[in-house]
């Protein structure tokens, strides 16, 4: 029960950034989320429509505001007249107020409503671009890792080539074996080739994400941090697990 409640929880405490990358070489998963949160497109339109939905409410509310309105009229008498009967002004002003107007507060609930849910979709869209920016990222960096196995093997294996084909030419061993080794290597280079062009579509689609150009590193990660942190997890009791996983979704 236990290792189950910590899966999710360890992975979200590092994808939520407590497992530091070094930032010396390379892009690290902070700049990644920075710029892809800036290309993407889809969250400018909704940040856009979240700006668009308040401006609305806010004419809308105006609706309700008191209104001021004010008036003034003269005349001017026939020159034989006396001066107090030639000249005369009036001003008036007026404020009205809208005591109820039901058509007016629904649209202003309506608004509101608009907002909440134009606002709850900027959020969605938020942590869709993360989402999609840490799995390129951890992608891309596995694709690297793969890479880097398959190339070591592919130099265990020439070397063990090396070594059968100067057994061979000593006699020690039969053709058939050292064509066996020969099978070995086509496998570790087939396998390199395959790691190096999975590795190319993940860096392509992370630097698509980031509006980065090609070719595109990755900063070296430090998991010394992460593994420190797993072990003192590990090392809390079911209750203390309990009470961390709620301090962390109340914090979320």
């Amino acid at each position: 029960m236990k290792r189950r409640l910590l899966a999710p929880l360890i992975l979200a405490l590092l994808i939520g950034g407590l497992a530091p990358l070094a930032a010396e070489d390379g892009l690290t998963l902070g700049q990644a989320r920075t710029l892809a949160l800036a290309q993407s497109k889809t969250l400018q339109k909704a940040l856009a429509a979240v700006d668009a939905a308040k401006i609305d409410e806010r004419l809308q509310a105006f609706t309700l505001l008191p209104s001021l309105s004010a008036s003034a009229s003269g005349k001017v008498g026939v020159p034989w007249t006396s001066l107090t009967d030639s000249l005369s002004a009036s001003v008036g002003v007026s404020v009205t107020q809208t005591v109820f107007d039901g058509g007016a507060y629904v649209l202003t609930a309506i608004d509101t409503l608009s907002t909440s849910i134009a606002q709850a979709a900027a959020r969605a869209e938020y942590f869709t671009v993360l989402d999609a920016s840490d799995t390129a990222y951890y992608a891309a960096a596995k694709a690297a890792a793969s890479v880097d196995s398959a190339q070591s093997d592919l130099d265990s294996a020439l070397a063990a080539e090396n070594l059968a084909k100067a057994k061979k030419d000593a006699g020690m061993i039969s053709s058939v074996a050292y064509m066996e080794q020969e099978a070995t290597v086509a496998s570790k280079q087939a396998s390199l080739v395959s790691a190096q062009g999975t590795l190319s579509v993940a860096t392509r689609t992370l630097a698509s994400l980031t509006g980065l150009s090609m070719p595109l590193t990755l900063a070296p990660m430090d998991t010394a941090s992460s593994d420190a942190l797993m072990k003192r997890v590990a090392a809390l009791s079911d209750a203390q697990t309990e009470s961390f996983i709620a301090a962390v979704a109340a914090a979320a």
